[in-house]
């Protein structure tokens, strides 16, 4: 009777051990939509961005600051706050732009247009564009 007991206990213990190990994995894997803003209230008064283009001609980064009008300004920051980002495991080897978004909090970002992607240098993490990419990859392109 005790064994029965022990095996029935045994086997429970293994069931539910299982069952939160397959819960915990699946939760690390249904999170490929990470949102790349927290915190950030898109609603605020005064946003502003700022780009410094990148140039790596000399094997190292080069930044060279692109001046943007009001609109052009409000155009980059529509576009982040409609896009969507998953991350990568690899990271872009150059990028293209460095850009600085402002609501009522500040992020810094690395941008390459070819991979399109950016690259969170504060916590280095890279994310791919899920959306809104082709109109960002194009506002840039309209920059140089």
């Amino acid at each position: 009777m005790k064994a029965k007991m022990l095996a029935a206990a045994s086997i429970f213990i293994l069931l539910v051990g299982g069952g939160l190990v397959y819960i915990f994995l699946q939760q690390q894997q249904e999170q490929p939509q990470a949102p790349l803003f927290t915190q950030v209230d898109f609603d605020v008064e005064h946003k502003k961005a700022a780009v410094d283009r990148m140039d790596w001609s000399t094997g190292k980064a080069v930044y060279q600051y692109v001046a943007l009008t009001e609109a052009q300004q409000q155009e980059i920051l529509r576009l982040f706050e409609g896009a969507t980002f998953e991350k990568m495991d690899a990271f872009p080897e150059d990028y293209d732009y460095s850009i600085t978004l402002n609501w009522n909090t500040r992020h810094r970002l690395f941008i390459d247009l070819d991979a399109q992607a950016v690259v969170d240098p504060e916590n280095t993490t890279a994310y791919r564009i899920t959306s809104n990419a082709q109109e960002i990859v194009d506002v840039f392109n309209a920059l140089q």
